[in-house]
């Protein structure tokens, strides 16, 4: 159980990677070390300059879990968003502010393994592409599919986010 756990990790922190950077192949975490995570490490291990063998030593998870925690960093929204938003929603196209940036990065990371999805561009500017990415959130959710981020819609992205073990 305690190497499931590891495996785990190990591609918890390249599919963090994977979406931060965008520069290996997204994993999906289930514990089992088989040939799609062995060739992520290879190419992660290949990047970092250290021997591409496909498997984890101490060099390669101490690199691994440096490199998902800097990825976290960028890729995350605020630690002190609150399911209760209590700031004035609905948040709508055409609005431009910092809860926009917020809510761009919480739909990136909701939508991120969407195939087709298109990362949206955390500039704080709610254009076309963050209203039709509201929307298919809200498709996914069984939710009206207005495009307009009402609490519902926020409070059900910061629950995803959470419920993901991002933060």
């Amino acid at each position: 159980m305690e190497e499931k756990r590891c495996i785990f990790e190990i591609q918890q922190a390249l599919r963090v990677i994977s979406i931060a950077y965008n520069r290996l192949p997204l994993i999906n975490p289930d514990g089992i070390y088989g040939r799609k995570t062995a060739e992520a490490v290879k190419l992660f291990q290949n990047e970092q300059s250290l021997l591409p063998t496909g498997e984890v030593d101490f060099k390669t998870w101490k690199r691994l879990m440096q490199n998902a925690q800097e990825a976290e960093q960028a890729i995350l929204p605020p630690k002190n968003i609150v399911p209760i938003a209590d700031f004035d929603l609905p948040l709508k196209f055409g609005d431009e502010n910092g809860y926009v940036e917020v809510l761009q990065k919480l739909l990136n990371l909701a939508l991120k393994s969407i195939k087709g999805f298109e990362a949206l561009a955390e500039d704080g500017s709610f254009k076309s592409k963050t209203q039709e990415a509201a929307r298919c959130w809200q498709r996914i959710c069984r939710f009206e599919e207005t495009g307009i981020v009402d609490k519902k819609t926020w409070n059900s992205l910061v629950e995803y986010q959470r419920a993901a073990g991002t933060r």
